[in-house]
């Protein structure tokens, strides 16, 4: 789905994005949002035929107005559009669409060492994550007791702690890994 030009006057939409994703949802060079779900927001709107008002609040936030801990988002924004995994309890507070793409989980490392890390190989290993995800929730429910895990507000700093060797892996999006990090200069070094 392309987007289209932005409906210049009328009903708004106010969509809650994080800008700290990439390449899901970034800030450009100009201070201008970007990415997929920004793209897929922006051909919502077109389709409703409404302008897009985009609000950029913290994935932590966003997380919780999906599972209801966060009310107050919900008189912001009128729908949230984040890469927000759908599960059983998020479908307990929060309706969703069908879904529209599915990318694997992968884990980051330092080239040269193991990427994939075995339950009960981890004693003393740190792995990074962003905090309040499907990907924390399973490291802590896989290696929670042997590995320490390390919870980030977003993903960039995960990736800024295991390039200064305060974490030995990160857990993310496969795709937000390989584009976000691999396929730039932060991810020289790093597989």
């Amino acid at each position: 789905m392309a987007p289209a030009a932005p409906v210049p006057t009328g009903p708004v939409l106010r969509v809650g994005v994080e800008g700290a994703y990439p390449p899901f949802s970034e800030i450009d060079g100009k201070g201008q949002l970007k990415g997929f779900d920004i793209d897929i927001a922006r051909a919502l709107c077109a389709e409703l035929q409404v302008r897009c008002q985009f609000v950029q609040r913290p994935w932590a936030i966003l997380q919780d107005a999906v599972i209801g801990l966060e009310p107050r988002l919900w008189s912001e924004v009128d729908a949230i559009v984040a890469s927000v995994s759908i599960t059983d309890q998020r479908r307990q507070t929060a309706d969703f669409t069908r879904r529209y793409y599915q990318v694997p989980a992968r884990f980051l490392c330092h080239k040269g060492e193991s990427r994939e890390p075995r339950e009960g190989a981890l004693a003393g290993r740190r792995i990074a994550v962003q905090a309040n995800t499907t990907h924390d929730q399973f490291v802590t429910q896989t290696f929670g007791g042997e590995a320490q895990i390390l919870r980030f507000e977003i993903l960039p700093q995960a990736v800024a702690a295991l390039r200064e060797r305060r974490a030995d892996f990160v857990l993310g999006d496969a795709l937000a890994l390989e584009r976000g990090v691999l396929k730039t200069r932060e991810g020289h070094g790093l597989e």
